[in-house]
């Protein structure tokens, strides 16, 4: 077990360019202390170890602040991080199960991505609350067959709030996003869209979102804004919240495509072009 309730650790030349690197099923638990590193991870968690951060700066410069790489489960109460990706969550060449669960005070910054959920497998997210950011890229991205829920909190990029779904992926994708909360309580935001539910795979099927709540905004001024963009084989069950772009919804497919949506219960579709298109 690693515990650290204070202080500073920085990290600016070693052999893995990593600042915490826990190999095995040990846990880590910081409180209060930063954590920093230059060119590589401030925390690689390699295994299945557990993290948990009560508070506490964790910092890369130019990489990942903190890796979960296979089964670990993490649990982020209040604290800062930031990277160039605050969070990566599993890693493409292996089946992992993690999970990375984010508290009411808690403040993540990507430079490009704010969590990046990679994964063959189940990787999931859950994000109770706090603020999370991918600034040039998107807050979420769901690149995996795992499911991220959103109960409350705020996520958000000048590009796309969250991308579900896999792009280029050699593989069909069931990644799942569920979004809850009220309206004010959970905001999601992007300068593009919204939410894009999207896979560049014809052949790809089962990404999915389930919209219950909360309040999905996307650009305003552009045929390429939507609050949410369907794309190829996704499918969209809304039954709350509100939806607003240039289209509310933009559903795009082709004649071999089986994507859709469902709307109902008490949702709310705006859009400064059209609700739904």
């Amino acid at each position: 077990t690693i515990s650290i309730t204070g202080g500073e650790i920085q990290f600016t030349e070693n052999v893995r360019n990593i600042g915490i690197y826990n190999s095995g099923s040990g846990s880590i638990e910081i409180d209060g202390a930063s954590i920093s590193a230059t060119d590589g991870f401030a925390i690689y968690n390699y295994q299945s170890g557990p993290v948990h951060i009560i508070s506490g700066t964790i910092t890369s410069t130019s990489s990942t602040a903190l890796y979960n790489r296979m089964d670990g489960q993490v649990t982020i109460d209040s604290g800062t991080i930031s990277g160039n990706y605050a969070i990566q969550n599993g890693n493409a060449d292996s089946s992992t199960t993690g999970t990375i669960t984010v508290g009411a005070n808690a403040q993540l910054t990507g430079a490009n991505v704010g969590i990046y959920n990679l994964s063959n497998s189940t990787q999931s997210v859950v994000v109770n609350g706090g603020t999370i950011e991918g600034t040039s890229v998107t807050g979420i991205y769901n690149y995996s067959n795992g499911t991220v829920t959103i109960n409350s909190g705020e996520i958000s990029s000048n590009n796309e709030g969250i991308r579900n779904g896999r792009i280029g992926a050699a593989y069909n994708p069931t990644a799942q996003l569920v979004v809850k909360g009220t309206n004010s309580s959970t905001i999601i935001s992007g300068g593009t869209y919204g939410i894009n539910n999207t896979s560049s795979r014809t052949s790809a099927n089962g990404y999915s979102i389930s919209i219950e709540g909360g309040t999905i905004t996307g650009g305003t001024t552009s045929s390429s804004h939507a609050g949410i963009y369907n794309y190829r084989n996704g499918s969209i069950n809304i039954t709350g919240g509100n939806i607003e772009g240039y289209y509310g919804i933009h559903n795009q497919g082709t004649s071999t495509d089986g994507d859709g949506f469902v709307v109902g219960g008490t949702s709310q579709i705006i859009g400064t072009n059209s609700g739904i298109y």
